[in-house]
Parts: C-alpha cells; structure tokens; sequence
C-alpha cells in the first residue's frame, strides 16, 4: 500500500479556519493563539530515522490521519476496515522494509511523532524515486511540517543520485504538491478496500542538482 495521502484541511472560506470572534475586536481568538502555539511547535520539530521501536507510535499516526482523510468521504466501516489495514501484518512489513533500507523518517516534537515520509526506487529502468507514506498529525496539518518532510525525503534520494521523484497523491493533496514544484503527469484510481476504488492523481519533478 502506498501511502502519499496528504491530507489539506480548509475549515473555512479560502482555507481559513472559522471560529466566533468579537466584531471590532484586534485580539487574536483562542484558536489562532492555540494555532500560534502550534506553528512554534511544528517549526521545531527534528527529522530522524524511524526505527522498529517506533512502528507503534507509526501506526497510531497513519491511522489517525487516514480517519481524518477519509472524513466525509468513507462510511465508518469503511473507515474501520482501512484503520485494520493499517494495523495489518502486511503493511507493518512494508514499513519495515522501508526502514530497513532506511528510506524512512519521522518528525518530532519532543518525544511525539507528528509526521512521517519515506521514498523508494521505483521498480523500473527509470531513475526515479518515489515519494511515500507522508502522513501529519491532524493536530499540526497545514503548518509547514509535510513541506519540511518532503524536502528531506527528497534530499536523501539527492544524495543517492535520484534527480526525479515520483508522488501519487490522493486528489485533496495534489495542489500541495504542485506548489513544491510537482507537474500532473495522469490521472487514475486506486484500491483502497476491497471494490472500494479512488481517484489518484501522478505527479513527477525534476531537479537539476
């Protein structure tokens, strides 16, 4: 299962997030204090290798994410039925796999998991490296950390020799992508569940360097 479901919440008209403030008011709401907060966090947060110690704190995440991706669009048994996938002997191998190759990377804050992305060659005779598993905690989504994390997959498969990468995004994550750089290459559908197919969008990059 690949696993490039970034998910770009927009709670409000134009992507901003609603919450009830005193008209005539300059002072910052709760929630823009608390976003502040967060943002300070979320800029801190340290990229490191993943670990099989960590698989635990993985799962929880992409199944926490992929809940709030599918809100709306699964049913909820739906929505449980791809939480077991997650938590399922073969995607745990996957995973570990990637970290095995050590094509894997979590972002932390403190001792918290908030996001991870991993890449991998693509198996073909073309030198791309894909782009896999970017996953951010709902908490801090739409705060620069999938940005910070796809930078650093892609200067990890840079220092391989890989000068294209490879994303198949589900649609709400594609004009993420296009802002870093990333040109619409088809479109197609993918499997998620049994006679449960959506729509994927394949992008691709070239560097220079």
């Amino acid at each position: 299962m690949d696993h490039s479901a970034l998910h770009e919440r927009f709670d409000g008209p134009h992507g901003e997030r609603s919450s009830a403030r005193d008209p005539g008011s300059n002072l910052p709401t709760a929630d823009q204090t608390a976003d502040c907060a967060r943002q300070a966090l979320a800029a801190s947060a340290v990229i490191k290798y993943i670990s099989v110690d960590h698989l635990s704190d993985v799962r929880y995440l992409h199944a926490q994410a992929i809940k709030n991706l599918a809100s709306g669009e699964f049913s909820d048994d739906e929505s449980a039925a791809v939480k077991a996938v997650v938590y399922s002997q073969k995607y745990v191998s996957g995973l570990s796999a990637a970290i095995g190759r050590r094509q894997f990377f979590g972002a932390w804050i403190g001792d918290m998991l908030v996001g991870t992305a991993g890449w991998s060659a693509m198996d073909d005779s073309v030198a791309v490296a894909r782009i896999r598993s970017i996953f951010v905690s709902p908490l801090y989504m739409r705060m620069g950390l999938a940005q910070k994390l796809l930078g650093h997959v892609e200067i990890q498969a840079a220092d391989t020799g890989f000068r294209t990468y490879s994303v198949r995004s589900m649609a709400n994550a594609t004009g993420f992508f296009v802002r870093q750089g990333y040109v619409v290459t088809s479109h197609g559908v993918r499997s998620i569940l049994p006679e449960r197919n959506v729509p994927v969008t394949f992008l691709r990059k070239t560097t220079l360097s």
